[in-house]
């Protein structure tokens, strides 16, 4: 046991109860600056920025929730030039490529637009990434768990083949040096294999065979990590044309392989350099570069992590130095930081990711630890404010003016297809799944045809655009088989617009109640190495979510509302919704009411008195009155534009109390969604936890000289399964309840910011501000959830904006607090209540606006 420590750089936590795997760390370079990402089971990426002039800011520059399971993260470039690097995540059934792209050339915020996708036909096990077959770019090699390795180019599939005893996950290497893939099969042989190989061997042979490999070593344990040496190394020999020699000598280590007990140097030849026994359980590896300016055996060094923080650095067997670190590494990693040489990167099972050295003193050239800034932090804070406002208002001022090279607009046809589709297609079933939580089967389907207009104007970019990308955001009810596009070139003019039709799906007899009519479409494109966007909004017809039955009588919630003009008949307004109607004969096309009636059965009626120039709207839920209450609005607006009367002449009030004890009601349920959804995740975390501990005494028992009987230990296996089995179908279950709270929570939410709107006289900028503090979208993630959000954010639009306090609209960071797991939600119906009360007094909101130097927009957007 070593007495030295190892100390750290720099270091970041991982806050939650994420977990990390082997492939969960990778190390890249942008722009020559260091780079690292990390990724969890969780689906949780980050991207970290560690460098000498801010080790003490933390260096976290993105973080990005992909909400599916990542098996291992790496960094590659894909596309010729400097500063391309794109970062490449594994999913199980799919294979994501994102473009790493910083925002401004200084500042240390990046996005990750999607590249190129590959769905996957199996189960994924491994990947690894270069220059195969030697290509200029690098291309993805992904290892299934039924032996199969196919390699990815551009997000298709190029080669395909099945080898067999490579059934269970084992890692992989590639040798840039002989071209070839380095791997352990299942009956622990270390076996290389040609990438041509396999090429070959892909397009001859059809079945799966046992393949000659080059060369084969048994190592009689199971691998843990691959690691190659040569293209790490500092000095390399080269030919008389000036090409790399790399060394393929007998005794040269070019491979280090870490299994359960041991470590073995093996050259490019499948030559055994070295073997070592170890005292400790290794966690993992990592090559050092060659020291020195030999390539001799002896300036070859590796370090090895243990499951106590031991690293241990050798040399071939000769052990150099030894220390120990407060965490265990489960990913480890070599990184350069400025002039002070190699450290070590490492990556703790629970998100802990640090930069260490070795030795008893800190390296001369390391940069001093950040100033204690003391008192000075509030204003420095409010300083940098103020320029993040400067930059902000000119940005969008400069883009105002900015002509947009690509025009997007799109129209959902209001003809809806009433024969019956059965959707019985993979490809449609995955897509709904996503959307509803659940697999349609042989539910049935209405139709819409939807087409999507793409004109390039050419403004600055020549006579075509390349790579457009299209992204389609559809309703809840509402599903869109292809959510992304991708159009290779586009030729610019007026006259050469595209059309691309698209088909949507809504579900029949759903029960959730509609959160929106609305689908969104964000196309991304380049200009001059700029990436830009452009997005558009269409609705969805009113027809697909409900139709028209006879009058019927409704109770519970009654809304009215008052306008200035005298009101069209409702026959005019919904012409096409009586078009479709099937019993006309019950409907007098001068009566004064209709009633909508959704797929889940809920029904309003929607009354007008002409002569008032009123409007009822009754129902047994409020959060069934919000999409008629939005179409009526937007359908008045229409009329009377159509007719020649402006739109700001039209008025809506309200002056009926607002219904906040009805959302209050739809608050309290969706919380104790929320709560037991997270107790029983709480309890299927304590079973999964029992379950491996049950597995691993069962293994013990298997080892003993002299076993005792299993009886018990089966028992208590079979009985701790089977609760997990119905924990996970009761989660299926609570997760369909959970996104029926969020749909009418959200309803509630979008019916009463309306009714504040018309009730306080609130313009189009106050609105915006306002839908920005109390969100209508409900979304709940693992780490928080909606109440927790909205909690901080009312109390801050309280605080900054409705208070009778001239500095308004300045944000004070000294008074932020911490906020908790929310358990009820008592403190979130009095801010809101709070909210509602002080607006009421006359607060207006748009005023804050200006001071935040926010730039208005027109009602129009």
């Amino acid at each position: 046991m070593s007495v030295f420590k190892t100390c750290d750089f720099w270091s970041s936590t991982c806050k939650g109860d994420e977990k990390f795997g082997v492939g969960s760390l990778a190390v890249g370079s942008y722009d020559d600056k260091l780079i690292l990402a990390t990724c969890s089971l969780f689906g949780v990426l980050r991207l970290y920025t560690p460098s000498e002039s801010d080790f003490a800011d933390g260096g976290h520059a993105l973080e990005l929730n992909l909400k599916l399971p990542i098996l291992k993260i790496e960094f590659g470039r894909f596309e010729l030039g400097k500063g391309n690097i794109s970062v490449v995540v594994l999913h199980p059934r799919k294979l994501m490529v994102y473009t790493l792209w910083q925002r401004m050339p200084l500042s240390k915020q990046y996005e990750l637009p999607l590249n190129f996708e590959a769905v996957l036909d199996q189960g994924a096990l491994n990947m690894v990434i270069g220059q195969f077959g030697g290509s200029h770019k690098d291309v993805i090699g992904v290892q299934y768990s039924s032996g199969q390795l196919s390699v990815y180019a551009k997000g298709v599939s190029v080669m395909n083949c099945l080898l067999t005893d490579f059934t269970v996950s084992s890692p992989i290497l590639y040798l840039h040096e002989t071209d070839s893939f380095v791997t352990v099969s299942a009956t622990t042989e270390l076996k290389c294999y040609k990438y041509g190989a396999l090429v070959t061997e892909s397009e001859t042979i059809s079945q799966a065979r046992d393949m000659p490999a080059e060369w084969s070593v048994c190592l009689g344990e199971p691998a843990l990590k691959i690691v190659g040496m040569d293209h790490l190394c500092n000095y390399k020999k080269l030919d008389t044309n000036g090409n790399i020699v790399f060394n393929s000598e007998e005794n040269m280590t070019n491979i280090l392989v870490l299994t359960e007990c041991s470590i073995f140097g093996i050259s490019l030849s499948g030559t055994i350099c070295f073997q070592k026994k170890l005292d400790f359980l290794p966690m993992t590896c990592a090559a050092l570069p060659v020291l020195g300016s030999s390539s001799s055996e002896k300036g070859r060094a590796f370090l090895v992590t243990g499951s106590t923080g031991n690293v241990q650095l050798y040399s071939g067997m000769n052990l150099l130095w030894a220390a120990r670190h407060s965490f265990s590494f489960i990913a480890l990693s070599i990184a350069p930081i400025g002039d002070t040489g190699n450290c070590m990167v490492g990556l703790g099972d629970d998100g802990y990711l640090s930069m260490s050295y070795f030795g008893t003193e800190l390296p001369a050239d390391v940069v001093a630890p950040g100033k204690d800034i003391g008192n000075d932090f509030e204003k420095k804070c409010s300083e940098q404010l103020r320029r993040i406002r400067e930059i902000s208002v000119s940005n969008c001022e400069a883009q105002r003016y900015l002509p947009e090279a690509l025009q997007i607009r799109a129209k959902v046809l209001t003809h809806v297809d009433n024969g019956t589709v059965h959707v019985n297609m993979e490809a449609k079933m995955e897509s709904h799944t996503r959307y509803t939580g659940q697999r349609p089967e042989s539910r049935c389907y209405e139709t819409l045809t939807m087409h999507i207009v793409l004109t390039c104007t050419g403004v600055g970019t020549g006579d075509f655009l390349e790579d457009i990308q299209i992204s389609i955001s559809t309703p809840a009810n509402v599903f869109c088989c292809q959510e992304s596009l991708n159009i290779p070139i586009l030729s610019c003019g007026v006259d050469n617009s595209t059309v691309i039709p698209i088909s949507l799906y809504a579900l029949q007899g759903e029960r959730q109640l509609p959160e929106n009519n609305a689908v969104y479409i964000i196309t991304r494109y380049k200009v001059h190495g700029e990436l830009r966007a452009v997005s558009c909004e269409v609705y969805v017809p009113l027809a697909v979510f409900c139709s028209l039955i006879p009058p019927a009588k409704t109770t519970g919630h009654k809304i009215t509302l008052n306008t200035n003009h005298s009101p069209p008949l409702l026959s005019l307004l919904f012409g096409d919704m009586l078009q479709g109607f099937t019993d006309s004969e019950h409907i007098n096309p001068v009566d004064n009411v209709l009633t909508f009636q959704y797929t889940n059965g809920a029904r309003v009626n929607l009354i007008l008195s002409k002569n008032a120039g009123r409007f009822r709207l009754q129902s047994s839920q409020l959060e069934a009155m919000w999409l008629i209450l939005r179409e009526l609005i937007h359908r008045l607006r229409k009329h009377f534009k159509k007719n020649k009367v402006a739109k700001e002449n039209l008025e809506v009030s309200f002056q009926e109390a607002l219904p906040l004890q009805d959302l209050f009601e739809s608050l309290d349920q969706h919380c104790a969604a929320v709560s037991q959804y997270n107790i029983l995740h709480r309890q299927f975390v304590y079973r999964s936890k029992q379950l491996r501990a049950l597995q691993k005494r069962v293994l013990l028992r298997f080892k003993d000289k002299n076993p005792v009987s299993l009886s018990q230990l089966e028992i208590l296996l079979d009985d701790t399964v089977a609760q997990i089995s119905q924990a996970v179908h009761f989660s299926k279950t609570l997760s369909n309840d959970l996104k029926n709270t969020q749909s009418s929570l959200s309803a509630a939410l979008q019916m009463l910011l309306m009714l504040m709107e018309f009730r306080f006289g609130i313009k189009f900028d106050g609105v915006r501000v306002l839908r920005s503090y109390i969100s209508p979208s409900v979304q709940d993630i693992f780490e928080q959830c909606w109440e927790e959000l909205a909690e901080a954010s009312v109390a801050a639009l309280i605080r900054i904006f409705l208070t009778g306090n001239k500095k308004a609209g300045n944000l004070d960071i000294g008074q932020s607090q911490p906020y908790d797991e929310v358990h009820d939600t008592s403190k979130l119906k009095k801010l809101i209540s709070a909210a509602c009360e002080r607006l009421a007094r006359g607060y207006v909101v748009p005023l804050v606006v200006e001071r935040l130097g926010i730039p208005s927009l027109p009602e129009s957007h």
